[in-house]
C-alpha cells in the first residue's frame, strides 16, 4: 500500500523549483517564514 506524500513547493514564472519541501510526516510542514523569504527573493 502506497501513501501520499505532502509537498509544498514554490515556483517561479520561468517554472523553476525554487524551493520543495517533501517530508513523510504530514504534522511537518514548511515554515510559513521559510515560505515567505523565497517568495521575496522572487
Amino acid at each position: 500500500m502506497t501513501l501520499p506524500v505532502p509537498g509544498t513547493f514554490i515556483i517561479n514564472t520561468d517554472g523553476q523549483i525554487k524551493k520543495a519541501s517533501v517530508v513523510p510526516d504530514y504534522t511537518k510542514r514548511m515554515e510559513p517564514s521559510d515560505a515567505i523569504n523565497v517568495l521575496k527573493t522572487l
